[in-house]
């Protein structure tokens, strides 16, 4: 005869089992929501803001005395006789001009795409582009200012030489978020 013996159902319960995969579940959820969390409390703020921006060239040159420029539906005064760049702030909150940097896109005679990138305010605090208006605050740009600057600048070496309805791609980065807030493509006048 054959012995029988009893066979042992000393394993865990499915209940308990299925109890502590819900908790361990639970514990990893806390966690990975922890972290997720974490991360976006440190990521800074992205401004919106809208802006109009031209570059004159031979146009500038050819007016005689001074001229108003509208931008923005905003007329501005403006010196004749030098190419420049002029940007406005149409709305939007107020941005530190060190926050932001242009990077612009032009073709060549080559046919090659040339990328320049500039910022607002040097590493040294000097401002590549002032306002318009007397009584100017450099510490926020405010809709309504206008802001001007030499198209070499903005565009590197030779920027002033441009042909009349060169277009240029201007994109406008806020650099705490390394984000483009505004793209404008503009053609020389």
């Amino acid at each position: 005869m054959r012995e029988t013996g009893r066979i042992s159902d000393a394993g865990v319960s499915p209940v308990i089992g299925v109890m502590l995969m819900i908790v361990v579940t639970i514990i990893i959820a806390a966690v990975v929501s922890a972290f997720a969390g974490g991360l976006s409390g440190d990521q800074k703020k992205v401004p919106v803001a809208q802006f109009d921006m031209r570059l004159y060239a031979n146009a500038v040159m050819e007016l005689s005395g001074p001229t108003t420029v509208t931008m923005g539906g905003i007329s501005y005064y403006v010196n004749s006789g030098s190419p420049r760049f002029d940007i406005i702030m149409i709305n939007g909150e107020p941005i530190p001009p060190k926050d932001l940097k242009f990077v612009t896109y032009r073709t060549d005679e080559t046919g090659a795409v040339v990328k320049h990138e500039v910022l607002w305010v040097t590493s040294s605090g000097t401002y590549n582009f002032f306002q318009n208006i007397p009584g100017w605050n450099p510490d926020a740009i405010h809709p309504g200012e206008m802001y001007y600057g030499s198209p070499d600048t903005l565009l590197g070496t030779g920027g002033s030489g441009l042909a009349v309805g060169t277009p240029v791609e201007i994109d406008i980065v806020h650099i705490p978020t390394n984000t483009v807030i505004y793209t404008q493509e503009v053609r020389v006048q």
